[in-house]
């Protein structure tokens, strides 16, 4: 198989990201009314953020909002072997490399190795990998279109979780939205505020002023998005690694 070449995500984030972390940062305007809406990323071993920021696009280093406001450290060792003939691809080739390297759509990434990859230790072979497949699942999203409904920045993450079958794999838009809203930690006081404030204040004035008007109105906008979301990701949305 022909080798093909990729540009590694290396050098150091200047975007705000952290190391093999998933990130977050509020949609303005959207975010201020519906929190649980939000756009989200997924950094490389060093830091640099990737995001699908729009038709055809992938940013890297820069996200599309500006610097994340939540993340949730990830651990590149918790990935399994993501397509069972990724050994013999890699044994195919020469053993040089990871399976992303020689064109492989799954990363051969398996979290219980014990030995050393690559003649380095195994937690660098394995951020290695990460970093690879995060280039392969980029490379992946720049031939796509973009919509916020069906294909968009979550749809990306959990592509590539997906392709590593990190902790088992079965990610989605929807449980990596819930997973960043429930547990997701703030990069500082002034994330938690830029997360919330715009919201409570807008709630709050529209309370007040609103009363049950604003609430049925509140409602109304909430749950059929919610619905939607529910609905498309459970019963129509197919994730494109094998």
């Amino acid at each position: 198989m022909a080798e093909t070449s990729l540009r590694m995500s290396s050098g150091p984030s200047r975007s705000g990201g952290r190391p093999s972390a998933l990130v977050w940062s509020p949609i303005p305007l959207i975010s201020w009314l519906l929190p649980f809406i939000g756009h989200m990323g997924v950094c490389s071993s060093t830091g640099r953020t990737f995001d699908f920021a729009g038709p055809f696009t992938v940013n890297e280093d820069m996200l599309l909002f500006g610097k994340p406001t939540r993340y949730i450290l990830l651990d590149p060792a918790e990935c399994r072997r993501a397509k069972k003939g990724a050994a013999g691809s890699t044994a195919g080739a020469g053993g040089q490399g990871s399976a992303c390297e020689h064109g492989s759509m799954a990363a051969m990434c398996d979290g219980h190795a014990a030995t050393d990859i690559g003649g380095g230790p195994a937690q660098e072979a394995a951020a290695k990998k990460w970093d690879h497949c995060l280039d392969w699942a980029a490379a992946t999203y720049r031939l796509m279109n973009y919509s916020l409904l069906t294909t968009n920045c979550h749809c990306f993450v959990a592509h590539f979780l997906n392709q590593l079958e990190f902790r088992g794999g079965g990610w989605d838009m929807v449980n990596l939205a819930a997973l960043m809203f429930v547990r997701g930690s703030y990069t500082s006081l002034l994330g938690l505020l830029y997360t919330w404030l715009p919201w409570a204040v807008l709630v709050t004035l529209g309370a007040y002023f609103g009363r049950l008007t604003f609430l049925y109105v509140y409602v109304a906008t909430c749950a059929p998005l919610l619905a939607w979301f529910l609905t498309y990701t459970w019963c129509c949305w197919t994730d494109l690694s094998p």
